[in-house]
């Protein structure tokens, strides 16, 4: 990604101009981006997502589902959504976590 893009894509955003600069904190937040891009490859790989499985009850409060929800086991943690779902969504990755989650609760049945 070049460093000008990055700052219009800022202003943008930000003000709705069309002029910009690339300061060192976008030099930082690309490199950590593509930083954890490439974990994210590497655990699809090793198929280091997994399932937790969150109950859902009726209005009676009896158990009437349970929703497979994707985690991320990275170095003895679990890694939150937040951090590496917008990723996956922006290079076109989430499917193939989508499958991972399915195949992981499939296997549970």
């Amino acid at each position: 990604m070049n460093q000008a893009d990055e700052a219009r894509k800022q202003v943008q955003n930000i003000f709705s101009a069309n002029a910009g600069y690339f300061n060192t904190a976008m030099t930082e937040n690309m490199i950590l981006e593509q930083q954890l891009l490439a974990d994210i490859k590497e655990a699809l790989v090793k198929k280091n997502f997994t399932a937790f499985f969150q109950p859902i009850y009726d209005t009676q409060k009896r158990l009437c589902a349970m929703e497979a929800l994707g985690r991320w086991k990275k170095n003895d943690t679990v890694v939150m959504p937040d951090t590496f779902v917008p990723i996956m969504e922006k290079y076109g990755m989430i499917q193939k976590l989508d499958f991972q989650i399915l195949e992981k609760a499939l296997f549970f049945l």
